[in-house]
């Protein structure tokens, strides 16, 4: 359709998903063998026995943040729970 407007120019999004479907029709052989040795790769730096101590000293450098999750967590909770509330929802139901 648009193909056949003069001087007619896709969207930006409608381009990039082109773009990346013909990437995928000529090159999606290659795209998954890349895949599959980049997923070997992070397993096997996972697996190399000093990124715990480096991991160690990496939490050790940031604030503790698990309190704050749960405050997020309870937050969420209850705005959710305010919300089926105020729609009728029983308090046990909901």
């Amino acid at each position: 359709m648009f193909a056949q407007l003069p001087g007619a120019k896709l969207p930006l999004i409608t381009q990039i998903i082109i773009g990346i479907s013909h990437a995928t029709i000529h090159y999606g052989l290659w795209i998954g063998i890349g895949v599959i040795i980049a997923g070997f790769l992070v397993r096997a730096w996972a697996s190399v026995r000093k990124r715990p101590a480096r991991l160690g000293r990496l939490d050790t450098s940031f604030p503790d943040h698990r309190p704050a999750d749960g405050q997020f967590a309870m937050a969420r909770f209850c705005r959710m729970l305010g919300t089926l509330l105020g729609a009728g929802v029983p308090l046990v139901q909901g």
